[in-house]
């Protein structure tokens, strides 16, 4: 009886705290606008007690609490997870996604973009991805006509290349481009200002068309149409209009319509490249005066200015002036200057050594310049990390004292002939051996000059001796030239000299029969190479501009070759080719 009565008193002490726990639950507001976003802690206090009135209720919940718990959970989820909500972007108004993906310039980020989902595939494609780089002729009026009737789509293009009219590759354009277009009054000149006018964010612009006088179009003419890219980053011009004589329309007069161009339109401008076809006497007398007036008067903010000419001998010797590149030329942040193929004038070396004055940022200095030897004052070039020019412009530049040695890197153009001209070059190269790691000649007279270099320059990890040209055949001297470039412990890429003789494969890299014999010797050849040089790693194939080297592979102290492919470009990065390697051989 009284343990049934201690049951019946706990089961009605019981019973109160259900009530208790319930009256303390229906206190609770269940109006989801009285709880703030902004405000989690007062919604976990709301969750605290709509939860404790599970414990008494057999872990039922009403509806209306169960909503609010829902609510609540979403207001505390953003504080307190480590990644962005989930499904928050593609949840955004179209206008939001198009400009989100307008801020992205790379087309590879683009794509990465666009597969997230199919919304954001929808915005990307029709109105960025094709836009991102756009590579097509002047003579495509209908991309041009394009760009002119749809403004906000010109907007999204970032590069532009105007191609060569001769040119097989295939255009880069929008698809789905009107293929007939109605004749308009506008000429192909300003058809084309009209649409980089509307290119608003352009970053680069490379305009190489064929421009044999008479020029179509003249760049100097489409140099005002820039000033509407204040993005504008690198403009590189294949075109010999920019060294014509100069035109009245480089920078016309300001009108209401179209005001003068200004130094600060092109604030963003850092790189310019400036080349010329092969020029002959019968096309024209080139000149530096335009080239001059659009870097000096538009590009205050120049970094790299890369000029070269190319032009026949029957043009002379002086019909180029480069004093008034020199003499006009002022750019405060300037650190690359290639002049190539310009031809000077008595004065120019003077000139020259005052624009060195003017500009101690120079870091990478490349001249070919057919006048004097420039001399520079002291205290001239002191950053100057790579140096390309003659042997005798070579020393005269890195003789010039300055307060600290130069931290030059690379060196790149002299002709080593191994006789007592070399002897200053090698004791300005003395002072630069702590940092000097690269070395390209146009050509050396024989191993023995290559000694006297690594006495100088012992630290090379790179050696040219032939301007990326090898010989014609082996050298029967294997021996000698690998005791000479065991001079240079640090070496890892030597080319001008072919050590491998031509091997013909078969499926999976195996030796055709006949070239057995030949692979053997190319072993002998790595394995000497391999023991003598350590950290020797890349030397010339044996056939010419097929963008191929053979590459020393070490494994377990066993020394094979191996012939990769590059890029494309003579110091870019091996890549194996395709194919089953077989007895230290690679398929090619």
């Amino acid at each position: 009886m009284l343990s049934h009565a201690h049951a019946l008193h706990g089961g009605a002490g019981l019973g109160k705290g259900v009530k208790r726990a319930a009256r303390k639950a229906d206190v609770v507001d269940v109006d989801f606008a009285a709880y703030s976003p902004h405000d989690p802690f007062g919604a976990i206090t709301t969750l605290r007690k709509v939860l404790a009135g599970l414990q008494h209720t057999h872990l039922t919940m009403r509806l209306d609490h169960h909503k609010l718990c829902m609510h609540l959970l979403g207001l505390v989820e953003p504080f307190i997870t480590l990644s962005p909500a989930r499904n928050t972007l593609i949840q955004q108004p179209n206008e939001t996604l198009d400009r989100v993906a307008f801020h992205i310039h790379s087309q590879r980020d683009l794509l990465s973009l666009a597969l997230c989902s199919k919304r954001m595939y929808s915005i990307v494609f029709p109105r960025h991805f094709p836009y991102r780089s756009i590579n097509c002729k002047l003579s495509n009026k209908a991309v041009w006509d394009h760009f002119v009737a749809h403004p906000s789509l010109a907007l999204n293009v970032r590069r532009l290349e105007i191609m060569p009219e001769c040119a097989m590759d295939k255009e880069i354009v929008p698809p789905e481009l009107p293929q007939s277009v109605e004749p308009g009054q506008k000429s192909s000149e300003e058809l084309v200002r009209a649409a980089i006018e509307n290119m608003t964010n352009l970053v680069t612009l490379k305009w190489l068309p064929d421009d044999a006088p008479p020029f179509i179009v003249h760049f100097p003419t489409i140099w005002p149409a820039l000033r509407a890219c204040p993005s504008l980053k690198e403009v590189d011009v294949f075109s010999n209009s920019v060294f014509a004589d100069a035109h009245d329309d480089v920078a016309p007069p300001a009108t209401e319509d179209q005001p003068a161009t200004s130094s600060s339109d092109f604030a963003s401008l850092g790189a310019v490249t400036m080349r010329s076809t092969s020029i002959t006497a019968a096309d024209f007398n080139p000149t530096l005066h335009c080239v001059t007036q659009l870097l000096v008067d538009h590009c205050t903010n120049l970094e790299v200015s890369v000029i070269k000419i190319g032009y026949g001998p029957e043009l002379g010797q002086n019909v180029l002036d480069a004093d008034i590149f020199f003499a006009r030329g002022r750019w405060p942040k300037l650190r690359t200057l290639h002049l190539l193929n310009v031809q000077g004038t008595p004065s120019t070396p003077e000139c020259a050594a005052t624009f060195f004055d003017e500009h101690p940022t120079i870091e990478a200095l490349h001249l070919q310049i057919g006048a004097g030897l420039i001399t520079p004052h002291p205290g001239a070039l002191p950053f100057l990390r790579e140096l390309r020019c003659s042997k005798d412009q070579a020393a005269i530049i890195l003789s010039t004292p300055v307060h600290e040695p130069r931290p030059l890197e690379t060196l790149k153009g002299p002709f080593l002939t191994g006789r007592g001209g070399d002897d200053a070059l090698l004791r300005a190269l003395e002072r630069c051996k702590g940092t000097l790691r690269r070395v390209e000649l146009r050509g050396i007279s024989g191993v023995k000059v290559l000694r006297a270099l690594a006495a100088v320059a012992p630290r090379l990890a790179w050696l040219d001796v032939a301007e990326g040209r090898p010989l014609d055949s082996v050298p029967t001297g294997t021996g000698q030239w690998a005791d000479t470039l065991a001079l240079f412990p640090g070496l890892t890429a030597f080319h001008g000299v072919s050590f491998f003789n031509e091997v013909a494969f078969l499926g999976g890299g195996v030796p055709v029969l006949a070239d057995k014999p030949v692979a053997r010797r190319n072993d002998e050849v790595a394995a000497l190479l391999g023991a003598k040089c350590p950290k020797l790693r890349r030397l010339d194939h044996w056939a010419r501009g097929t963008h191929r080297v053979v590459v020393l592979a070490r494994e377990d102290d066993k020394v094979r070759w191996v012939v990769m492919r590059t890029r494309g470009e003579e110091d870019s990065v091996p890549v194996t080719l395709k194919g089953k390697a077989r007895g230290g051989r690679n398929k090619c």
